[in-house]
């Protein structure tokens, strides 16, 4: 009876908030309507989850449980290591880092069995996200540049622009800002080209922040009004949360207090409404300082004290560092020395753990390393094309190679003709000559035979006459 009613309540909330959801939402609850028991249901629950992280967190977390207790009694791993994953991203929102950690290492190791690298490549950056909220800049960039690796390898332009605002967000803690500036334009010029919406929002939001610790108060507040009504058109509240209370910042840096005010308890609303443990721990921390400002000490002490007391659970030990220096600094406007000793002493513990002279060194390394690996990944490219284009030229050579041979054959075979035709021909005149002289030469002894004929006739005429005057001589 108890899980019928849980059921119910769920469907109830589901609906509650569809009514102003898009098509995908509805369709998704129709089929589930009709789903059975298996995989496909875990898929579906999955999906109506995601879409549902921006309008209502709670809901979105009990259908991811559904979802992973069901894909893990069909043993359907890939679903169950999505639900993890989902639930890792969820439990990140609300400030839960450690039970965020613990989800997705399951939903990486359940990637990395499969061999499935697009989703390995989600869970490397879900924890990056995770570290980065931790203050553990380290571990944030290498999980960060191992999904950006295997994204660019994938070539899903969406995910790479991700990987490079988060690696821009790291580098903006790092109070490295020209390079924070360089990876988020990347990342928004790469979103505005799909005409992904909500990622421009989150650049946005990240391309502001820069400029407020910048101090560049005109340009911050110009992007952050820019992402507001990007996530007001979308539905996403708890973005709009996140960029109510940046605004609510960039007007205490500007001395405009009741503006400043004015933002910080709206986002402080949007925040218990919507169960985001972090924001509500920053906004009640961030009031606490406008009050100090404005001098109305009591006031400042309750909002410091409670959301020091908020952070102690959560792990997000920048935030926590910022108001430990916060209150003491406080308590020594206050005279109260003591107690502005013992937070300074929080402060410096904090501030020493989290940008010791190691960490500096390990986050160059994985930079480094990833440049290697790029190097390495662009000159095998390299070396891929240069062996692509001598092949290509090998062929075309050996083309004209055939082609020049096959040219020379037959121009020797054309030659030969040539040379047995003069060959025959000379053979012919040298017959025709020689048959030329055998005949001259009858034709001289012919010749010569007449000749000799002719003396002799000529002889015997000179003979006959001689002959006859003789015989006439005497005669007479």
């Amino acid at each position: 009876m108890v899980k019928l009613n849980k059921k119910y309540f769920l469907l109830f909330c589901v609906f509650y908030a569809g009514f102003v959801l898009p098509n995908k939402t509805d369709s998704l609850l129709l089929l589930l309507k009709t789903d059975k028991e298996d995989s496909t249901k875990v898929n579906h629950l999955n999906a109506l989850s995601w879409e549902l992280k921006y309008k209502n967190i709670d809901t979105a977390i009990q259908l991811a449980k559904q979802s992973l207790l069901l894909a893990e009694q069909k043993k359907f791993e890939k679903g169950f290591g999505k639900a993890n994953s989902i639930l890792g991203a969820y439990y990140a929102i609300q400030g839960d880092y450690d039970l965020a950690l613990k989800h997705h290492f399951t939903g990486m190791k359940i990637s990395e069995k499969l061999g499935d690298k697009k989703a390995c490549a989600a869970s490397y950056g879900n924890i990056g996200v995770v570290y980065r909220n931790k203050a553990n800049y380290p571990e944030a960039l290498k999980y960060y540049f191992k999904a950006l690796h295997i994204n660019e390898e994938l070539k899903i332009k969406k995910a790479i622009a991700t990987n490079l605002g988060n690696i821009g967000v790291v580098y903006m803690n790092e109070l490295d800002n020209e390079k924070a500036l360089e990876y988020h334009f990347r990342a928004l010029k790469i979103d505005e080209e799909l005409n992904f919406k909500s990622g421009i929002g989150r650049h946005f939001d990240n391309i502001a922040t820069v400029y407020y610790h910048q101090l560049k108060f005109a340009e911050a507040l110009s992007y952050y009004r820019r992402s507001l009504k990007l996530r007001e058109e979308l539905g996403e509240l708890t973005e709009a949360c996140k960029t109510t209370g940046n605004l609510g910042s960039v007007y205490r840096e500007m001395k405009d207090y009741d503006s400043a005010i004015f933002y910080y308890e709206k986002t402080l609303v949007f925040a218990k409404k919507s169960g985001l443990k972090k924001e509500i721990a920053l906004t009640t921390g961030n009031l606490g300082e406008i009050y100090d400002l404005q001098k109305k000490y009591a006031l400042a002490e309750k909002y410091l004290t409670e959301s020091l007391l908020l952070f102690k659970g959560q792990g997000s030990l920048d935030d926590e560092m910022k108001f430990e220096k916060a209150i003491s600094d406080l308590y020594h406007r206050t005279s109260s020395y003591k107690k502005s000793l013992e937070h300074y002493k929080n402060y410096t513990r904090l501030k020493d753990s989290l940008f010791s002279t190691e960490k500096n060194k390990e986050l160059t390394r994985h930079e480094m390393n990833y440049g290697f690996e790029k190097k390495e990944s662009a000159m095998k490219a390299e070396k891929e094309k240069n062996e692509a284009v001598a092949k290509a030229e090998n062929k075309k050579q050996k083309i004209l190679i055939g082609l020049t041979v096959s040219g020379l054959l037959l121009m020797a075979i054309t030659l030969a003709v040539i040379y047995r035709s003069l060959r025959i021909t000379r053979k012919q005149k040298t017959i025709i000559e020689k048959q030329k002289e055998i005949a001259d030469e009858k034709q001289k002894e012919v010749l010569d035979s007449i000749y000799y004929a002719k003396r002799i006739q000529t002889a015997l005429l000179t003979n006959e006459k001689y002959i006859a005057r003789v015989l006439k001589a005497k005669q007479s």
